[in-house]
């Protein structure tokens, strides 16, 4: 087997392996799979009270999908919450829950798509409504989680995020909140860089989950200009009348 066909199936195989640790939401073409770790259970309360949000209105399905970037391709998703403790040690949850562009509040509708930021980097963007309340919530819970959680192991056994450490913001939005981490999808691979950015527009979260498919970045980041149209976009949409 040469080089080339030896390093082909090693991306590809860490391609399946980052798949099955966002919860294969975005890497199939379809609706995110309902599993344990997207069950809705009632929330915990956030570590700290949520500044008071706006009255912003909650989009439906066809505005989401309206306000999706076209490179996207976006398909309608199921609406899932992740269950509490569904990571170990439980404060990391939300972390994980952001890497799938989920929160432990139950959305009102889900939007998602996947684009190419760079050679050898996968991306997913996610446009996720939620009530106004919910919206602001579920940032206060990343944000409180990001202060103690640094690593935990992911679902097959070996894997494990580690060096997670909060990203500044890129100004956009009503809030952000974002991260970087590396990501070692099964035992013996190389450690994937990968950057979650979450930003609220009214009561709508777009997540851009970035992830390093080949184990040769240091970090990697969603570009500026990407984020900047979704935002303008949703934003667009947002201040429409109501379909």
């Amino acid at each position: 087997m040469g080089n080339g066909t030896r390093h082909r199936s090693r991306a590809i195989t860490l391609a399946a392996a980052v798949c099955v640790l966002a919860g294969a939401s975005g890497c199939g073409g379809g609706a995110p799979a309902a599993s344990e770790h997207t069950t809705a259970a009632a929330p915990s309360k956030p570590a700290e009270p949520s500044k008071k949000v706006a009255p912003a209105r909650v989009l439906t399905q066809r505005e989401l999908k309206a306000a999706a970037l076209p490179e996207s391709s976006a398909i309608v998703g199921q609406p899932n919450a992740i269950r509490a403790g569904a990571a170990t040690p439980a404060d990391c949850t939300p972390v994980l829950a952001a890497g799938q562009g989920q929160s432990q509040r139950m959305p009102r509708g889900v939007v998602q798509g996947t684009v190419s930021p760079g050679k050898n980097v996968a991306g997913q963007v996610f446009l996720t409504a939620y009530s106004a309340e919910d919206a602001g919530r579920a940032l206060d819970d990343l944000r409180a989680a990001l202060r103690t959680c640094h690593a935990f192991p992911t679902l097959l056994e070996g894997g494990k995020w580690s060096n997670v450490r909060a990203a500044e913001g890129l100004g956009e939005g009503d809030q952000e909140v974002a991260f970087r981490a590396k990501m070692i999808p099964v035992p013996d691979t190389p450690a994937l860089a990968t950057e979650v950015r979450v930003i609220r527009v009214g009561a709508t979260l777009v997540t851009f989950a970035t992830n390093d498919m080949s184990g040769t970045h240091d970090e990697v980041r969603v570009p500026r200009d990407l984020v900047h149209r979704q935002v303008a976009a949703l934003q667009k949409v947002s201040a429409a009348p109501a379909a």
